[in-house]
């Protein structure tokens, strides 16, 4: 087992990000998330205070975001390349509540993928090329859904519903994803306070909606969308290239199952691994090995 390349992964912030790039084999060209807008409070408060007790989760990070696709060595500007607009859902402002001026009341929905970009850092939206490089499936962490870079054409995925981490199967006939199943919805009112000579201030309020993982499950879907399969619990599924095989990342370890389902196998030194992706001889595995929050290693195992 070796290191290959170290790295820091961007910060959470409104700079773009380059994340999640993905090959199409047969061209070359690259397929990448970029975001636009992630990170920090609703408002510019020094400190947070919630009804509910239990409510100690950050508001969503995930706001704004793109899929482009772009050719190696292409010396145009990126904005001329094509490219897919995402938005996450999770913060709104509510205009109509704001009394008298002074302080305003944000609307928060902590989706399961929120929550997940928050605690891990993984993004819901990867890009994956459907054979032939025709198409491809991203999510905004609510569905998956294909785009057409050629025409820009776009649709959702039936079925696919908190679907996220999208890969496409190699004989281009299914799409395996992550399925973040949701936990018992509570709602709870947080303050934002700021504090001033004369004491604390509200800088605004927050309505939140949480709804905590109950657990994550690797599903496989016909592309064209229709009744879901659910494969084993897992997240971020890569496939093995005779499709035989589903790689997951499960309990701080990469894992493999049949495409098809049955019993997953722990694969050797994967200890702290995430996001796995398989060589394109299937002799190798590459993984993330996470470190402190936002930061990592890449590491690459051999295959049995």
């Amino acid at each position: 087992m070796r290191t290959v390349f170290p790295f820091d992964q961007p910060e959470r912030a409104t700079a773009p990000a380059f994340l999640a790039p993905a090959v199409e084999p047969g061209s070359g060209r690259i397929a990448y998330v970029q975001l636009l807008s992630a990170g920090g409070s609703v408002c510019n408060g020094d400190s947070i205070s919630c009804d509910a007790a239990d409510s100690l989760a950050a508001p969503p990070a995930l706001r704004l975001g793109r899929v482009r696709v772009r050719w190696p060595g292409s010396t145009t500007v990126a904005s001329d390349d094509p490219t897919l607009p995402l938005e996450f859902d999770g913060v709104e402002f509510d205009e109509s509540q704001r009394p008298f001026g002074l302080i305003g009341v944000w609307i928060t929905r902590l989706h399961p993928f929120q929550r997940r970009f928050n605690e891990e850092g993984i993004l819901p939206a990867r890009a994956s090329w459907e054979p032939g490089g025709e198409r491809l499936v991203t999510s905004d962490g609510l569905r998956l859904s294909w785009w057409r870079p050629a025409d820009g054409s776009t649709g959702s995925i039936p079925g696919t519903e908190d679907g996220s981490s999208p890969a496409w199967s190699p004989d281009g006939s299914t799409v395996a994803f992550t399925r973040l199943v949701r936990g018992p919805e509570f709602r709870t009112t947080c303050q934002h306070l700021t504090f001033g000579s004369a004491g604390p201030i509200v800088a605004c309020v927050e309505q939140r909606t949480e709804w905590p993982v109950d657990r994550s499950m690797v599903m496989v879907v016909p592309a064209d969308g229709g009744e879901p399969l659910a494969i084993t619990e897992g997240t971020e599924p890569a496939w093995s290239p005779d499709g035989e095989w589903l790689y997951v990342a499960r309990n701080d370890c990469i894992w493999r199952v049949a495409a098809a389902g049955g019993v997953a196998e722990r694969i050797s030194d994967t200890e702290a691994g995430a996001e796995p992706a398989v060589s394109p001889d299937g002799t190798e595995l590459a993984f993330t090995k996470r470190g402190e929050v936002g930061k990592g290693d890449l590491w690459v195992v051999p295959l049995p």
